[in-house]
């Protein structure tokens, strides 16, 4: 009997599937798993030195026509709050997901914080799938409705 596909994997599926083609992280709980198996495919995949380095880079790959996905953990998002806000503000061009990982209860963080906040101050989407299947169906979604609204959206694990 095989395994369930777990969370993590199924957001990778919904990536690869929906053809992006460039992505950076800062590594952290619970989203480490995700670059590396995105680093381990044909993505253009890569860590970056922080939070805002990583959101900076994600908006020109859009604009080139790269769908593109950022991973930061929950407290990364104050980090990239600025640039956030400017892609915001002056549009994206290939879908840009950026994907956080919440830990609710504060289990193996400094701190508890919520991004869906960061979707309210930025005017942006937020989506907030409540397991494999949702994640997956909501990461297609989610870069075809960056790409309507021309902004980022912010996906929650």
């Amino acid at each position: 009997m095989s395994e369930p596909i777990t969370v993590s994997q199924a957001l990778v599926f919904g990536d690869l599937d929906s053809c992006i083609s460039f992505a950076t992280g800062v590594p952290g709980y619970p989203i480490t798993g995700i670059m590396n198996l995105l680093i381990g495919s044909d993505v253009d995949a890569r860590w970056s030195i922080n939070e805002k380095v990583a959101l900076e880079a994600a908006p020109g790959a859009s604009a080139t026509g790269r769908r593109s996905l950022v991973t930061v953990k929950h407290v990364g998002m104050n980090i990239l709050a600025d640039p956030l806000i400017t892609s915001a503000t002056h549009t994206i061009g290939a879908g840009l997901v950026i994907l956080t990982g919440d830990d609710p209860g504060g289990k193996q963080s400094q701190n508890e914080q919520d991004s869906r906040y960061y979707g309210l101050l930025a005017e942006v989407p937020v989506l907030d799938p409540p397991g494999p299947e949702a994640a997956y169906n909501s990461m297609r979604r989610a870069f075809l409705l960056s790409e309507k609204v021309r902004t980022p959206v912010i996906m929650r694990l």
